[in-house]
């Protein structure tokens, strides 16, 4: 795969280690380019610190993992697609057309809609729902 979008439910597993985390750096180590949406910057810390709430890790793994994308962000690591209003345009359209029979949700189409927009070859996910979707607009989806 040349060019992969990474949702943040993939991107959680290749900072901290979860089933398929393995799967996942491969992945995201094999690809020439990495697309993120820039919701993913807040879904990543939302989700690192829903891990700190349930008692899976500390607030000083907490600091560490957030700093680390915060740092791999800085240093180009990944190809960040912005939120703007073709974005969000084409995120209504999806949950329009797609939100009853797949229950597309708010930020999930926000997502698709960032991957779109990106022009990536594949779509690397770990949430069903949201894989699902991405299947039927087209996406290689890489995992699920």
């Amino acid at each position: 795969m040349s060019t992969l979008f990474v949702d943040t439910s993939s991107l959680v597993k290749f900072y901290y280690p979860e089933q398929d985390s393995d799967a996942v750096e491969v992945g995201l180590l094999g690809a020439e380019r990495v697309y993120l949406s820039e919701l993913t910057r807040v879904e990543f810390v939302s989700a690192i610190a829903r891990k700190v709430r349930a008692g899976e890790i500390g607030k000083s793994e907490f600091a560490r993992l957030t700093a680390a994308f915060n740092e791999d962000c800085l240093a180009l690591r990944f190809s960040l697609v912005a939120l703007g209003e073709d974005i969000l345009i084409e995120a209504r359209s999806l949950v329009e057309r797609l939100g009853l029979d797949y229950a597309l949700r708010t930020l999930d189409g926000l997502q698709l809609a960032s991957a779109m927009r990106s022009g990536a070859d594949g779509f690397l996910c770990h949430d069903e729902r949201l894989a699902q979707v991405a299947a039927t607009i087209g996406f290689k989806v890489v995992a699920s």
